[in-house]
């Protein structure tokens, strides 16, 4: 039995064939794996960035509830005092 030439090229050829594919799709699973790797480290650090925004964020409404509270005492504080204002103001007029 004779094996022919162009037989054996044809044979080549696809084992050729199949190990270049069998290599790029190891290639590309390698670059789709680091891909990946990169856009969950870059979601990691915007998450965390977020939730230190939100930190940031909640100690401010804190600050503000209490500056809140300060200007309401400070408003009764000048409302008494424009009051005895006013009665001194009457006093001394008369």
């Amino acid at each position: 039995m004779q094996v022919d030439v162009s037989l054996i090229i044809s044979v080549a050829s696809i084992i050729i064939v199949i190990l270049t594919f069998a290599f790029n799709t190891t290639k590309n699973t390698r670059n789709d794996a680091q891909a990946l790797g990169e856009q969950k480290a870059d979601l990691k650090h915007i998450k965390d960035k977020v939730d230190e925004v939100w930190a940031d964020f909640r100690a401010l409404g804190d600050k503000v509830e209490h500056i809140d509270r300060r200007l309401s005492t400070v408003e009764e504080s000048t409302k008494s005092a424009h009051k005895r204002i006013d009665e001194l103001k009457e006093k001394t007029d008369k």
